[in-house]
């Protein structure tokens, strides 16, 4: 939510609940605009979840390659 807030110069709520945030963001930004920008969020967030794995993964293998030499 924060990333979205910055984009479209609204204010950031920090000492406010999630839930008034969102309350907010839908008073304040088109239902088109705002899902696309959740879409896009979820997707990165994704994506770079699947890059962290990917990492760990390469470097669990690498550690049983060099172990087995």
């Amino acid at each position: 939510m924060y990333s979205i807030q910055q984009k479209y110069y609204l204010p950031e709520y920090k000492q406010k609940s999630k839930a008034f945030v969102q309350k907010k963001l839908v008073e304040k930004l088109p239902e088109m605009i705002l899902n696309e920008q959740i879409s896009q969020e979820l997707f990165e967030q994704d994506y770079t979840q699947i890059a962290e794995e990917i990492r760990n993964y390469k470097k669990e293998n690498s550690r049983v390659r060099r172990r087995r030499k």
